[in-house]
């Protein structure tokens, strides 16, 4: 399979996360999918440039790569890294309560994160996604 299609897959998935991220109302569902939206197009990113994508959903780590490619997406790092913890954490309980304060936040930060790599990824990958 080719690098753009592999990438148009991983847009694919990343918009389905987006899409429920912003249908839920519970939220730690809306925070772990927005997690899920902004890993997936992080892993988009690097399977276009022909990287291994790491089996893993820390952000930060996944946005260091990403920086290896383009060195002005390591300003998102710190950023970026607060949505990890809605991987897999805080979808137990009773962590799910930091869903519940933060999820304004982890929303404006899926916004902007996704809305940086996708501007960064090709016009194509978006075209049958």
């Amino acid at each position: 399979m080719s690098n753009v299609r592999r990438a148009r897959d991983f847009v694919m998935m990343a918009r389905e996360d987006m899409t429920s991220s912003q249908a839920s109302s519970v939220p730690s569902s809306t925070c772990f999918h927005a997690q899920q939206a902004v890993e997936k197009y992080l892993k988009a990113f690097l399977v276009f440039h022909d990287r291994d994508i790491p089996k893993s959903h820390d952000i930060g780590a996944l946005i260091d790569k990403c920086s290896a490619i383009d060195a002005s997406l390591s300003e998102m790092r710190d950023r970026g890294a607060s949505l990890t913890k809605f991987a897999v954490g805080e979808r137990y309980a009773p962590s799910k309560q930091n869903s519940e304060r933060e999820c304004s936040e982890c929303l404006d930060n899926n916004d902007g994160y996704s809305g940086c790599y996708k501007a960064r990824l090709p016009a194509e990958l978006f075209e049958s996604a």
